[in-house]
């Protein structure tokens, strides 16, 4: 029993003495001069691998496993993707006369575990023996809450107050399941830490800001143009910009300080997405079916395998998930850059914006991948590789963007403009036709306006030739009965008549087509004066009553003001405004019905209203009443013809006034139309 308690005090003395000789073995000394100190700690740790992540910090203290450490060969130590812990030490000591704290960084975001053993060392105490237990234990990393960090950044910040003269020794312990061991130790002053970071936060707020305004003005773009390509550059760029937010611990700071879960899969997540995104965006960007069905497939498969990857993320291991991301970011990059390649050699403008911006994106990939994987350094390029080409990408597929809406929208005009040439060649061929069947006609004078006629647009004189015949007819006819009766005066005098009604219909077509004419070429004038409107209405509605006896429909007019109706225009066509309404109302009104017009003030201006018993108007004539041609719904009642140009023209010569003509109507409640027109002021009192 004896025996054993000395075996047993014996150990616990060889432990303690192992312990104490590797805390006083020469460990590396961080060199402190400065007042204000910005020191990559790299070259000055000494690195231990445990690659069963068995060790504890009593096993690293004693002599066998002190003696395998190794002094630091970078200043940013990075193993890439590994399945091992490892263990740094060094010290550090305030030659200062007066306190200092320090700020020991971390900041690469994305480690799961750190754990920071440190001792005060004190070099008078040659006899102490140090054990494990003796150390303070600090512990961080992404698998805690936000809330557990000891400093609130996104970075992992371990805070330390040195006395004057007073040495530390520091042991860290990191691992990493979840991410890349890549480990950028930083020690700081306190005053230059957060000099520094207000700096990095304006860079980084300003990042973000351009990529959140990028995201608001293409999702505006999408909602107005409703072009897919928007919508789909919108979702690309939503997800790769979650891979920064979540790289840089901007998104655990401020999106999920909570979600331990959300923080280790939104890196594969995020980077996942937005390889299916941008297939998707790219592949309707560039177009890929129309001249390489084979790239379109391979970005087709890419794009699946992508939103396949984001899936595994929320299930699999984030160094799978990363891995896999990794690999499919780099091979959408490459099936992309050849697909664009291809595009611009075809002589697409906008596929060089696009080119331009994935080569960028490439680039930032290919740095962050290499730096994941221990292949590169760790340097403030390569850490924020990613977001200076993908903002550069961002800025270039804007651009791409517009110029290539620009460029649909030039191929749009071009295929109208040789769509109209194509329909006025053929209208004109028609007019031609219809133009050598008139020669033969008897009039002389008929043929010489149809032959103007024929110069005017292809629709006009579709229209003309339409709506001439039946006056042509009637005279023609009334002509020959006149000839075969001449010598029965009374029935000459009634075929007269009739030739001359069809006359003047003649010209009110022609001389409404004559308005188009002058109004579509710009060289319609107005002459100006002051026109008493209500002695105007009732001289239109007094030659429209002949007609409106005919179908015995009665035209009622009242005044509704007070002043005199005085305005400026020109009388002559604003009276065919008013009269186009009148004849109109009369022509679609039912026989035996009653008409009512009414002048009234509307405040600054005099309002015309004219309503009808008719059949009313229709939802889709309510939308096309005032444009050119247009043939409504309704039928004139007494066998009266339409050239569907009167409510256009009336339109068109109130718009000039300045004024404001519209309608109202339901289906088979009969229409009113309105007219406003701007009052002349009354002359000052003297």
């Amino acid at each position: 029993m004896r025996n054993l308690r000395l075996i047993f005090l014996l150990s616990f003395l060889s432990t303690c003495i192992a312990a104490q000789a590797a805390v006083r073995r020469e460990l590396p000394r961080v060199p402190v001069t400065d007042t204000q100190i910005r020191l990559p700690l790299g070259l000055y740790l000494e690195v231990l691998e445990d690659p069963t992540k068995s060790l504890t910090l009593g096993s690293v203290l004693s002599d066998s496993l002190s003696e395998k450490f190794t002094r630091g060969k970078s200043e940013v130590p990075s193993f890439g993707f590994t399945s091992s812990a490892y263990w740094m030490r060094f010290t550090l000591k305030n030659s200062a006369p007066t306190s200092r704290t320090f700020f020991l960084e971390c900041g690469y975001s994305a480690i799961d575990k750190i754990d920071l053993y440190t001792y005060r060392f004190n070099p008078a105490a040659d006899t102490l023996a140090v054990a494990a237990s003796q150390f303070t234990h600090r512990a961080a990393g992404d698998l805690l809450p936000f809330s557990r960090r000891e400093l609130k950044h996104r970075n992992f910040i371990f805070v330390e107050t040195l006395a004057p003269g007073e040495e530390q020794v520091y042991y860290f312990r990191f691992e990493s399941a979840s991410s890349s061991m890549t480990l950028p130790l930083t020690l700081w002053s306190e005053r230059e830490f957060f000099r520094a970071d207000h700096e990095e936060q304006i860079v980084l707020g300003f990042y973000y800001g351009m990529m959140l305004v990028m995201v608001l003005y293409n999702l505006f773009l999408f909602f107005a143009t409703r072009d897919t390509s928007y919508l789909f550059y919108v979702l690309f760029i939503a997800s790769f910009v979650v891979y920064p937010l979540s790289l840089n611990g901007v998104a655990f700071e401020y999106l999920w300080p909570q979600s331990i879960w959300l923080e280790n899969v939104s890196l594969a997540l995020s980077a996942s997405l937005a390889v299916m995104w941008g297939g998707v965006f790219a592949r309707k960007f560039l177009s890929m079916k129309t001249y390489s069905t084979v790239l379109d497939r391979i970005t087709l498969a890419v794009t699946v395998l992508g939103g396949l990857s984001a899936a595994a993320s929320l299930f699999v291991s984030y160094a799978t998930a990363i891995r896999l991301a990794a690999a499919l970011g780099m091979t959408i990059c490459i099936v992309l850059i050849a697909a664009a390649s291809v595009s611009v050699r075809r002589g697409s403008r906008p596929a060089i914006y696009f080119l331009t911006a994935w080569i960028f994106l490439l680039v930032g990939i290919t740095l962050t991948s290499l730096r994941s994987f221990g292949l590169i350094p760790t340097t403030p390029v390569t850490l924020y590789s990613f977001q200076i080409g993908s903002a550069a990408e961002v800025v270039l597929l804007s651009l791409g963007l517009a110029d290539r809406i620009a460029t649909l929208r030039r191929a749009k005009e071009t295929a109208e403009t040789d769509a109209k040439l194509k329909q006025v060649e053929s209208e004109l061929q028609r007019a031609g036709a219809e133009v050598e069947r008139l020669r033969n006609t008897e009039l002389s004078r008929a043929n010489a306006a149809l032959h103007e006629a024929s110069q005017l647009k292809s629709e006009l004189l579709g229209i003309a030739a339409h709506d001439l015949k039946n006056p042509l007819q009637s005279i023609k006819g009334f002509s020959r009965l006149i000839e075969e009766q001449h010598k029965n005066p009374s029935n000459v005098k009634n075929y007269a008549s009739s030739v001359s009604a069809a006359s003047e219909r003649m010209l009110s077509i022609v001389n409404r087509l004559l308005d188009t004419a002058a109004i579509d070429s710009g060289k319609l004038t107005l002459v100006k004066s002051e026109i008493n409107l209500e002695l105007l209405i009732r001289s239109v509605i007094d030659a429209n009553r002949q007609q409106a006896k005919a179908k015995s429909i009665a035209l009622n007019f009242e005044t509704a003001f007070s002043g005199k109706p005085a305005i400026s225009g020109d009388v002559a066509r604003l009276g065919e405004a008013v009269d186009n309404l009148i004849s109109n109302a009369v022509k679609y009104s039912p026989p035996g019905k009653n008409i009512y017009m009414t002048l009234r003030d509307a405040g600054d201006c005099l309002r015309f209203e004219i309503k009808d018993e008719g059949p009313g108007l229709t939802q889709d004539d309510m939308r096309r009443i005032f444009g050119r041609f247009e043939r409504l719904s309704a039928k004139p009642t007494g066998g009266e013809s339409s050239t569907g140009l009167g409510l256009s023209i009336a339109k068109q010569f109130i718009d000039l006034h300045g004024g404001k003509i519209w309608a109202e109507s339901t289906g088979g409640n009969g229409s009113t139309f309105f007219i406003e027109l701007e009052k002349l002021p009354l002359a000052p009192l003297i």
